[in-house]
């Protein structure tokens, strides 16, 4: 296993492009406090999330993008993710072969990292627990590890 770089134009141009099978930030399905999915691009501050209350919501763009197995997760290099053993590390440190948790706190295998250049727009929410659920993977809402 090994992490994989890609540079596509379409990607320059448009997040969702067809051509690196990803959808854009935006649409990643943050878990609702009813269990529902709702895009990450139609929060508000205020939403009830399953275990948080959105704090604030915030857009701005990147021109590397970080996509975890395929696509499950999609984020930013300073985007902080939780590992299995408690530990936090940003999109740019982490390594196929680690865990990451569910959101019953069950270890979910990293089996591959393509790392893509372009224009993406990422968009940061704070809760008031600093964590969410995100495409059923729980994640940090820290911009980068202290």
């Amino acid at each position: 296993m090994k992490i994989r770089f890609r540079y596509t134009e379409a990607a320059a141009h448009s997040a969702g492009s067809n051509s690196i099978f990803i959808t854009p930030c935006p649409e990643t399905l943050i878990t609702m406090a009813d269990g529902t999915p709702k895009p990450l691009g139609s929060l508000q501050t205020g939403d009830i999330l399953y275990d948080s209350i959105v704090t604030s919501v915030d857009s701005h763009y990147v021109d590397t993008l970080y996509v975890i197995n395929n696509g499950l997760l999609k984020a930013s290099p300073g985007h902080i993710h939780i590992l299995s053993d408690g530990n936090l590390l940003q999109s740019d440190s982490l390594q196929p072969g680690q865990y990451l948790i569910d959101k019953y706190n069950s270890p979910v295998e990293i089996q591959s990292i393509d790392v893509i250049y372009g224009t993406f727009e990422v968009i940061n929410i704070s809760t008031n627990t600093e964590t969410y659920i995100a495409n059923g993977i729980r994640t940090h809402n820290k911009v980068s590890c202290p």
